[in-house]
């Protein structure tokens, strides 16, 4: 017999079988038939039977029981697995964004019937080891579903996103066809920021966003804050480019305490998280006394660590929620359920479990 032959008969038992673990053939009792009967079925000898079964064990799918047979293992990775997808360390737009993700699959991993596989996506094609490890594990069903906090285009249109019986959870606004939506609801961060200022009294609203923010959007955010009755003045408005640093924002922040009466600020919403460390910095250089002079409320992704220094509200989205909801919608796939797009609002830090709130360890200034 030809090693081609040997290769195409050890192939197409591996593929039966995992095929039929995959699709819930096994799901009741677990346990396999003997190698005799799949060698009988496939028309192959034991050779080909125990390499096809050896491959399924280590792909954890598989545990043999000395004297009882062969068994599909609890929690295997089709059932536990989850495929968390990030941008490269290389490619990230959002080191604190990416870490507070991570840190929230960290606390829902609890090692047996949640378990957690990064990727770190990039299209650089000398960063794409773990998009071809994706892709293997994909193909392979070594995966319960996919979920991502951003919509990776360089994905599309290969196995990663094709590949039948994988669900995909995408964590933005961002429809696609095939893929489930669990994310952040848009517009929610700055409606309950601006609510939370102008109770507190406050009328002289500063912005800091990233550079990344369109013109279209300052257009928004000004046409709303003049509905409102609000003063609006082109130097509150400001955004920064973060590139290697957050300094700009350190010196913005010093110029707008520098003005007097009614031409300083008496509140700032930061709309990115980036520039917090910044902003903190640059208020604590002037002495700015918060929140009685300055009512500060920044964007945040829970759980990251609080600033040291001075009282900040911080508003933003619970990754431990978000990331819980896409588990139960990927299992929920699994059962046929079609859940619908689904955006939990921005939320205030005391209003969270205080264990989603400090970051790992409680430690401010960790993982910046």
């Amino acid at each position: 017999m030809s090693k081609d032959t040997e290769v195409s008969k050890y192939r197409r038992v591996l593929e039966s079988v995992r095929n039929e673990i995959v699709s819930g053939k096994y799901a009741v009792d677990r346990r396999l038939p003997t190698r005799f009967e799949i060698g009988e079925r496939f028309g192959v000898g034991m050779a080909t039977v125990q390499k096809a079964l050896e491959a399924l064990t280590r792909d954890g799918f598989l545990t043999a029981r000395p004297g009882a047979g062969t068994y599909l293992v609890e929690n295997a990775p089709h059932e536990s697995c989850f495929a968390l997808l990030q941008p490269h360390e290389s490619y990230s737009a959002s080191v604190i964004h990416d870490s507070a993700v991570r840190q929230a699959a960290k606390e829902l991993d609890n090692g047996s019937s949640i378990q957690f596989k990064y990727y770190g996506i990039s299209p650089l094609v000398q960063f794409r080891q773990d998009v071809n490890r994706l892709c293997d594990d994909v193909v392979c069903h070594r995966l319960a579903g996919l979920i991502s906090p951003f919509h990776h285009g360089e994905l599309d249109d290969t196995p990663i996103m094709t590949t039948p019986g994988v669900p995909r959870v995408l964590c933005t606004d961002l429809k696609r066809e095939g893929v489930f939506c669990v994310g952040p609801q848009g517009g929610s961060f700055q409606k309950r920021a601006l609510e939370y200022v102008l109770s507190r009294g406050r009328r002289r609203i500063a912005h800091l966003q990233m550079e990344a923010e369109t013109s279209a959007g300052t257009v928004v955010l000004e046409t709303e804050l003049r509905e409102m009755g609000l003063d609006v003045r082109p130097y509150w408005i400001q955004r920064v480019n973060l590139g290697l640093t957050a300094s700009p924002a350190t010196n913005i922040i010093r110029l707008l305490m520098e003005l007097e009466g009614e031409k300083r600020p008496d509140a700032l919403i930061v709309h990115d998280d980036n520039l917090l460390d910044a902003v903190v910095a640059g208020l604590l250089s002037c002495d700015v006394r918060v929140p009685d002079e300055l009512e500060v409320v920044s964007l945040a992704n829970f759980p990251t660590p609080r600033p040291q220094g001075i009282q900040v509200r911080r508003l933003g989205f619970d990754w431990v929620e978000l990331i819980s909801r896409a588990v139960d919608v990927i299992r929920g796939a699994h059962q046929g359920h079609k859940s619908p797009p689904m955006y939990l609002p921005a939320v205030f830090e005391d209003e969270l479990p205080a264990r989603r709130a400090a970051g790992p360890n409680g430690l401010a200034g960790a993982a910046r």
